[in-house]
């Protein structure tokens, strides 16, 4: 840990040519040294014409991202605005006396932080610095900018996000890594499937997650014999007032803002037809008539993969309309035991209310405004056109491995999810990291491995996750 505390970044500017002076600006990074120096060479880019004063990021004991006390209040207010951190204040003993590093000069002579900072701007010599020193691509851009109003609705997310976590550890234990990604699912408008063997408290999690939002919630439990009006719902002969009789459409269980299809592949190709295009047009059809679902909607398919006798594996069409595959393991032994505690006494306790269907819908439309540099992107770019093994980019090792590769629609997911990440985590800009764990839930299941993979044992999320190593290297 002092190792990462140290600075590791020295930026020296001579800010005048008559007289010269020396003034050191000390970047500290506390998080990993490589998302520190994306982030650094990002924000430097980003806030150089809006801020006059260096600002410097350092990682605390809690994790949460803080600067050096500027000069002004106004100073700190601009620089909250940064993309890529929740800024905050060190105390003052932990700020850099620029006015010690100038040396015994004569009364007026020397310039006060702002004013040094402010010529070395106009000389263009810290983009300079950031651009050499930090090994970033010039091509590091950010288009987009969050307003003060978005930054402090990211604050107010991540505060959300918190006490979703503990609400929902009342009930299920252990599932942190399953409870983030349906966070993510839902935030970012995308649908989810569930593979785990039966027992893990799928079900249970989904319901108390509509609980803890205020949403309605309904199960299909799909059978064989499911037929696509089951799910959509049909039109029903009623005796009017006046005497006469007349068709009246009752909504069917799809009508809810989260769904559980239970087993999916249990039902025949027409009724995950009609499913499909309840997820991806967000509307049912029914006697020629379009219904739209109501905001939010959220598809949570569960499949049993160790029954698979009398199934209807989905077809990769409908497979790529999830956004997340998300496998559910065994818990650890200290888990089952708190599993048997908590289930084998009284009814499980009600959970709290933390949003409504209007905060998620604005949380939604959040999502999509949180800043993406440019080399993110690109990142995400070339992470799905590796996986094509007939693509000009795949290495060599894939080719005999996968049959078929992931789309565009996987890009455009990986983005996603990665803006609702880092907005739950409380970012205002995307950075590589949120990328990289999104990576693996949105391209395994959009990964067909050949036969010769199937049987050396390696399936496609090691396939993914070695092409993460090799992108990232290349990165």
């Amino acid at each position: 840990m002092d190792s990462v505390r140290l600075p590791v970044i020295r930026a020296v500017a001579l800010v005048r040519s008559s007289e010269a002076r020396v003034v050191i600006v000390v970047i500290l990074f506390r998080r990993t040294v490589a998302t520190a120096i994306e982030d650094a060479a990002t924000s430097v880019r980003h806030s150089v014409n809006q801020v006059t004063i260096a600002a410097t990021r350092c990682r605390g004991k809690t994790g949460a991202a803080r600067t050096r006390r500027t000069s002004s209040a106004n100073h700190a207010e601009l620089a909250k605005t940064i993309a890529g951190r929740s800024l905050k204040i060190l105390p003052e003993p932990d700020c850099v006396d620029i006015r010690r590093m100038t040396g015994n000069n004569p009364p007026g002579t020397n310039r006060d932080a702002r004013a040094i900072l402010r010529s070395a701007r106009q000389t263009s010599l810290i983009q300079q610095l950031g651009n050499a020193s930090m090994s970033q691509p010039a091509a590091t851009t950010v288009s987009e900018k969050l307003s003060e109003t978005d930054v402090q609705a990211i604050d107010h997310l991540r505060e959300v996000y918190a006490k979703l976590q503990k609400e929902l550890a009342r009930v299920i234990v252990g599932q942190n890594d399953t409870i983030e990604r349906l966070a993510i699912c839902l935030f970012a408008r995308g649908h989810a499937l569930l593979m785990g063997v039966p027992g893990l408290a799928k079900t249970l999690l989904v319901s108390k997650l509509a609980e803890t939002m205020s949403l309605k919630f309904s199960r299909i439990q799909f059978t064989p014999d499911l037929m696509p009006m089951d799910i959509t719902g049909t039109d029903i002969l009623q005796d009017t007032a006046g005497g006469k009789r007349d068709f009246e459409f009752v909504h069917g269980p799809i009508f809810a803002n989260i769904v559980l299809a239970d087993e999916i592949n249990r039902a025949p190709p027409k009724t995950q037809a009609a499913m499909l295009e309840a997820m991806q047009e967000r509307k049912v059809t029914v006697v020629g008539k379009a219904f739209k679902l109501e905001a939010p909607f959220l598809v949570l398919a569960t499949q049993n993969p160790v029954e698979q006798e009398g199934t209807y594996p989905l077809p990769e069409a409908q497979l790529d309309r999830f956004m997340f595959l998300i496998e559910l393991d065994y818990p650890n032994e200290d888990e089952e035991v708190r599993i048997a505690r908590t289930t084998t006494g009284d009814d499980l306790p009600e959970l709290s209310h933390l949003l409504h269907a209007e905060d998620i819908i604005r949380h939604q439309h959040l999502v999509r405004r949180v800043p993406v540099p440019d080399h993110i992107y690109q990142f995400a770019a070339r992470l799905v056109r590796k996986t094509r093994p007939n693509g000009e980019t795949a290495p060599g090792w894939l080719k005999p491995l996968v049959a078929w590769g992931a789309g565009p629609r996987a890009v455009q997911n990986l983005i996603l999810g990665a803006k609702a990440r880092a907005a739950l985590m409380g970012s205002y800009m995307v950075r590589l990291e949120d990328i990289q764990v999104v990576a693996v839930p949105v391209l395994t299941h959009r990964i067909i491995t050949t036969f010769a993979a199937q049987a050396e044992g390696i399936d496609a999320k090691k396939i993914v996750r070695r092409l993460l190593e090799e992108t990232n290297a290349e990165a």
